[in-house]
C-alpha cells in the first residue's frame, strides 16, 4: 500500500500537482495513527488528512463500515491507544451507557468523543508535521449533527482544537458556519 501512495505522489508531483494523503475512516485510534507513522517512517512529507466519523446512530455506523470495509464500531478495542496517565486530557473516557465486554464497546454513546481524544493524545506526542495535519470528515449522522458536534465538543475545547490543529482561521471558519447554520435552523 505505501509503495502505491508514493507512486501516486510521484505521479502529482511529476504532474505539478499539490498531494495529501487523505485516510478512510476508521473506528480504532490506534490503527488510524499507526498508517500515519509508517507513513512518515517512509519519509512522505506530504500533510494528511485523517478520516472521522462524526456522530451517528449505531445502525448506519455498522451498515457503512461493512460497505466500506472497515472495521465495525462495535468491534473497538478499549484502552488501546495510551495509558490513563500518559493522557493529556486526564485519561478522562466518557462510559457507554451499555455495559461492554470488557474488551469492544457495544454502544456509539462515547463516539466519536473517545476517539477524538485518543487522536489527540497521539497528535501530542508528535510535531505538527509528523503527525496529522487536517481531519477528514465523514458526516454519516448528517453534516449539521456533525457540524454542531465539532463546534460544541472539539472547536470550543481549546486545548483540543490546538491538538487537532484546528486553529486560527480554521477554527474560526468553522465557528462562522455554525452560526450560519444555526440561523437556517
Amino acid at each position: 500500500a505505501i509503495r502505491h501512495l508514493e507512486l501516486k505522489i510521484a505521479a502529482a508531483s511529476k504532474a505539478g500537482m499539490h498531494s495529501r494523503v487523505v485516510t478512510q475512516f476508521c473506528f480504532d485510534a490506534y490503527v488510524s495513527t499507526s498508517y500515519i507513522d509508517v507513513v512518515r517512517r517512509h519519509g512522505i512529507q506530504q500533510p494528511v488528512s485523517i478520516g472521522i466519523v462524526g456522530p451517528a446512530k449505531q445502525a448506519l455506523l455498522e451498515r457503512m463500515a461493512q460497505q466500506c470495509a472497515v472495521s465495525p464500531l462495535s468491534a473497538r478495542p478499549i484502552g488501546r491507544m495510551l495509558s490513563p496517565s500518559s493522557r493529556p486530557f486526564g485519561g478522562q473516557q466518557v462510559q457507554d451507557e451499555q455495559q461492554h465486554d470488557g474488551q469492544h464497546n457495544v454502544s456509539t454513546q462515547a463516539w466519536p468523543y473517545n476517539y477524538v481524544r485518543e487522536l489527540a493524545d497521539w497528535q501530542n506526542l508528535r510535531t505538527p508535521y509528523s503527525g496529522a495535519q487536517a481531519l477528514h470528515l465523514y458526516p454519516f449522522g448528517g453534516f449539521g449533527r456533525t457540524l454542531r458536534w465539532l463546534v460544541h465538543d472539539v472547536v470550543t475545547d481549546e486545548q483540543l482544537s490546538h491538538s487537532l490543529g484546528l486553529v486560527g482561521n480554521d477554527r474560526m471558519d468553522l465557528l462562522e458556519m455554525h452560526k450560519g447554520l444555526q440561523s437556517l435552523t
